[in-house]
């Protein structure tokens, strides 16, 4: 008995020991604070929206997820000298109307900061994205998988990214028949159907960088594309779903760019 003892006597300042060696490791980029700008979005040269948001870094040992740029001066330029400026549209997004342009043209972002620093984009040519052939789902074993299919028949496109925007249904777990009211006295009243409770809507927009390219085939053809997964645990199934997807032509330089980050 006290040989069992002595052995797990021994044991037990072996893995004190052993947590006791352990140091945090902070390389010496986590203290860095650049505070450099990100400018985020696209220049949209048709009827749809334009949408650029402006945040700045953050130290990697920071619990601050997200720091909006506020109080920044955003305008598009053109090649012709015109100026379209964005309005603040809060928390660090910057937004304008459908412009419709010339889409031949070539376009840039000035950016002017609260602090007076000025950025401005180089000039580049707008590429129209060919249409979305389909949107199409297929049930897997642990959900559904969402695809986004496209081609170019002239043959020029070759590089592309999506976006998209969920928008779902989904019920409490427990219906609310009554309410308690104050006015005019303390009672509970039947819950009128305006004043339900029980089905909710919910929207969420794409988290992730989805990119392709089709320069390496014969044809510009995108099949197959997965766009958005949604797990067979998630409450997005529960009643009815839908997904907006978003397609743009981007440039190899644009699309490099986005498979480094």
């Amino acid at each position: 008995m006290k040989k069992i003892h002595y052995m797990v006597y021994t044991t037990t300042i072996l893995i004190m020991a052993a947590q006791g060696c352990k140091k945090p490791y902070l390389p010496g980029i986590v203290a860095v604070s650049s505070n450099y700008l990100v400018v985020e979005g696209v220049i949209n040269t048709g009827s749809d929206s334009t949408s650029i948001r402006l945040s700045r870094t953050v130290p990697l040992s920071s619990t601050r997820q997200v720091k909006p740029e506020f109080g920044a001066t955003v305008t598009i330029l053109t090649d012709a000298g015109g100026n379209y400026p964005l309005s603040p549209a809060g928390n660090g997004y910057y937004k304008g109307p459908g412009l419709n342009l010339n889409s031949l043209a070539k376009y840039g972002l000035k950016i002017v900061t609260s602090g007076g620093k000025v950025y401005q984009s180089d000039m580049v040519v707008a590429k129209n994205s060919p249409p979305i052939d389909s949107v199409y789902y297929r049930i897997m074993n642990n959900g559904v998988q969402v695809y986004a299919d496209t081609h170019d028949p002239a043959n020029n496109t070759h590089y592309y990214r999506w976006d998209f925007s969920e928008t779902y249904e989904f019920r409490s777990a427990f219906y609310s028949y009554d309410y308690f009211t104050q006015t005019p006295v303390d009672t509970v009243l039947s819950r009128p159907p305006s004043a339900q409770i029980f089905t909710c809507w919910r929207g969420d927009a794409s988290y992730t960088i989805i990119v392709n390219t089709s320069a390496k085939l014969a044809k510009d053809i995108i099949t197959n594309n997965a766009v958005a997964f949604v797990e067979s645990t998630s409450e997005k199934l529960e009643a009815r779903y839908s997904i907006l997807v978003k397609q743009y032509a981007i440039t190899a330089d644009a699309f490099n760019y986005f498979q480094q980050l």
